[in-house]
């Protein structure tokens, strides 16, 4: 039993450190950045500029939220989207892996 958590254990803690979207202060992925890192919820309300676009790891999925705590309305993005501020002002995301 052992064997099977710790392959398991290993692959969620290297999930941890992996970037999982880039977020943007202009449309089309321009001006300040900040990496989304890892997976599951992530506040994103004090990254110091409103968010209008996001680009998205490779085989990743995210719903964008209007709410820190990923509440509130949302955006579900299966690739990057270059115009966010369109649809949604972004306080949360919640990222999964999809390979």
């Amino acid at each position: 039993m052992r064997l099977l958590l710790l392959p398991l254990f290993a692959s969620t803690a290297a999930a941890q450190g992996v970037v999982s979207a880039t977020v943007y202060s202009q449309p089309n992925f321009e001006g300040l950045l900040r990496n989304v890192i890892g997976f599951g919820c992530v506040n994103l309300d004090d990254v110091g500029f409103k968010i209008e676009s996001i680009e998205l790891r490779h085989q990743t999925f995210c719903y964008a939220y209007g709410k820190v705590n990923c509440a509130g309305t949302s955006v579900y993005m299966s690739r990057s989207v270059g115009d966010l501020w369109r649809y949604l002002t972004t306080e949360s995301a919640h990222c999964f892996d999809a390979s």
